[in-house]
């Protein structure tokens, strides 16, 4: 008598595990496929961040390299407008001892025409 009682419990024990089983199935294949869901998202945000950051880094680059060229110009004509104001100094100088002498010409001429006029009204 307690086999077939035996029985009906084993066979609904039986029941209740398949319908866990199937259950739990269900619940791993839904976390399976959210799993494999968020893993292919992550990979595809990391995908575009790598991109996005290469894009950037190449840009940076670029941009440096633009600066670095600009610096160079920048030095270069700061030497060409160095070398200007140089030569223009030195010509300034030339400059001002050609007017000293001029002056200095001048003045003899003039001291010598004083003397000479002086001595015509002596």
């Amino acid at each position: 008598t307690a086999l077939p009682i035996l029985k009906e419990k084993d066979g609904k024990f039986e029941a209740e595990m398949a319908s866990v089983k199937a259950e739990l199935e269900s619940v791993v294949k839904g976390k399976d496929v959210t799993f494999s869901e968020m893993k292919r998202s992550k990979e595809m945000a990391l995908g575009e961040l790598e991109k996005s950051f290469k894009e950037n880094l190449s840009e940076k680059e670029r941009l440096l390299e633009r600066v670095l060229i600009e610096k160079e110009e920048l030095g270069c004509e700061l030497k060409l407008l160095k070398d200007r104001v140089e030569e223009m100094v030195k010509e300034a100088g030339n400059e001002e001892v050609r007017v000293k002498e001029a002056v200095e010409l001048k003045e003899r001429e003039v001291g010598e025409l004083k003397a000479e006029r002086s001595e015509e009204r002596f």
